[in-house]
């Protein structure tokens, strides 16, 4: 179940990038062979990368930029690449802040450096960084909020095992004492069985009738 939660999606981001790859199907026409290749390429390390996020969420980011970069290059119209995103989510939920930040850093300083080389040094080009800024900005919040979500669950949790566990040693306690007690009063009637048993013995002869009421 793991391995599914771990591939499907990075299997259905590679199907729909895949469906643009289809002749026809985009509006501005498939890259070259050669473009392909390099496009095709991105598509698997990207895939690969993706597959590692919850157990090597750095890496896994360091793999889906260097796809970005790939697929943006070979082909900038047409990549999307959104990997990069997942990944910075991912280091956002299973990583300390500060990692967080330099993912972030790294992640909009790529986005803005192949703004820039697609679009040039426009007018559009600050929309551009604008919104990529922004995007990343939410992905790695939400990231922050899932970290810290989980991070009261788990606490909680402790919480209910550390109550529980007072709870049986409360128990076991209690039970101790009770055990005890009991050891007492037995010990207590069993004396003054045996002291009167020892009256009754010392009382047989000098006083039958004292004996047998003791008896």
């Amino acid at each position: 179940m793991e391995t599914i939660r771990n591939w499907l999606l990075p299997l259905l981001l590679a199907a729909g990038q895949g469906v643009l790859l289809w002749p026809g199907v985009y509006p501005d026409g498939t890259p070259g062979p050669l473009a392909l290749a390099a496009v095709v390429c991105a598509l698997a390390v990207e895939t690969a990368a993706l597959g590692w996020r919850r157990t090597a969420p750095v890496r896994s980011l360091a793999g889906t930029l260097a796809a970005g970069v790939l697929g943006g290059l070979a082909w900038p119209d047409g990549y999307a690449g959104p990997g990069s995103l997942i990944a910075l989510y991912s280091v956002a939920v299973r990583c300390p802040v500060p990692v967080m930040v330099r993912a972030l850093a790294a992640v909009v300083g790529v986005e803005w450096a192949g703004a820039a080389v697609t679009e040039g040094l426009r007018a559009p080009l600050l929309s551009t960084m604008a919104i990529s800024l922004g995007t990343c900005v939410l992905c790695a919040g939400l990231g922050e909020a899932r970290r810290r979500w989980l991070a009261g669950r788990l606490t909680a949790a402790r919480r209910l095992a550390g109550a529980e566990q007072a709870r049986r040693l409360a128990g076991d306690q209690e039970r101790r004492r009770l055990a005890r007690e009991l050891h007492d009063v037995s010990a207590h009637h069993l004396t003054s069985v045996v002291v009167t048993v020892d009256a009754a013995l010392r009382l047989r002869d000098d006083r039958p009738e004292l004996s047998a009421e003791a008896l």
